[in-house]
């Protein structure tokens, strides 16, 4: 894999019905995604944290910086998700921002190799359920 450059990308929608929890309610969601661009494929990895952190302690700004700041600086143009797991062990914690890098860096290594996810993770073959009337 050649990595060549790591993008973050902020965007925003609006849910279909508020999403309500004991934390709050939810109408719109602001999100962050890792764009990893390789020679001839890219990946993308979505960060879940959310606007305030009232639901965990990590909220989308600290993401930001965290992924700006630290995470995006461990990376090599050779840099693997594995690589990567093992370079950002010494980083406490910021488990959301970390997982969006790394399913960038799976996501583009996997299409370079024109392997899918669900072959990646050991499914064998695709089962239908069946339909009974």
């Amino acid at each position: 894999m050649a990595l060549r450059a790591v993008e973050l990308w902020r965007g925003g929608i609006d849910l279909v019905s508020p999403f309500r929890t004991s934390f709050g309610t939810e109408a719109s969601r602001e999100l962050l995604y890792v764009h990893a661009v390789g020679e001839s494929h890219a990946g993308w990895g979505e960060c879940v944290a959310m606007v305030e952190p009232n639901y965990s302690s990590e909220y989308l700004e600290n993401c930001v910086q965290v992924i700006s700041r630290f995470l995006v600086p461990l990376l090599s143009s050779e840099s693997s998700a594995a690589d990567f797991i093992s370079s950002s062990a010494p980083i406490r914690g910021n488990y959301m921002a970390k997982a969006c890098v790394e399913a960038a860096l799976l996501d583009l290594t996997l299409r370079e190799q024109n392997v899918s996810l669900a072959k990646f993770l050991g499914r064998q073959k695709l089962v239908s359920p069946q339909v009974f009337r």
